[in-house]
């Protein structure tokens, strides 16, 4: 129709609009950058999300076959039995690639900010899966794990 406008779309609806087009890993690193407070205690968590914000921008079809692993975390006592029970293991990666390459089944990641070292039960798991034909990979910030998984992904696809 001529000379009929569109009514205006309120904030609420413009920024509900914008949410649908973000992933979560983009919501959280606005968050974070509107409150940069929320890295205290948080370096690990926001470290694992610019990594997988960057997959999914830059290697979709690894970003695929990419997934965590919440063994950390505050929960209650009860949710904390349930994943337990559910088969949960203390140790086990921060991040999975199953991708098979290079004669490895898949990638894991296990990140640590700063100054973090990895527990036992980490070191145990990286082992375990080193020996089954995974290539396992401690990072110490999200360009040392985009680099590892970009090296990772280029080895022959077959091994």
């Amino acid at each position: 129709m001529v000379g009929k406008r569109r009514p205006a779309r309120s904030k609420a609806l413009k920024r509900l609009e914008e949410r649908e087009f973000l992933s979560p890993h983009a919501i959280a690193l606005r968050l974070l950058e509107k409150n940069p407070d929320l890295i205290k205690g948080n370096g690990e968590h926001y470290d694992q999300v610019r990594v997988l914000d960057w997959l999914e921008r830059n290697m979709k079809d690894v970003y695929r076959y990419t997934h965590a692993t919440p063994n950390g975390g505050l929960r209650s006592k009860i949710t904390a039995i349930k994943m337990v029970a559910e088969g949960q293991k203390k140790g086990y990666p921060d991040l999975s690639i199953d991708l098979a390459r290079g004669g490895y089944h898949g990638m894991r990641i296990e990140m640590k900010h700063c100054f973090n070292r990895l527990t036992t039960e980490q070191i145990d798991w990286m082992s375990r899966l080193s020996d089954a034909g995974y290539y396992c990979f401690e990072a110490r910030s999200p360009e040392e794990a985009i680099e590892a998984i970009k090296e990772y992904v280029s080895l022959d696809e077959w091994g």
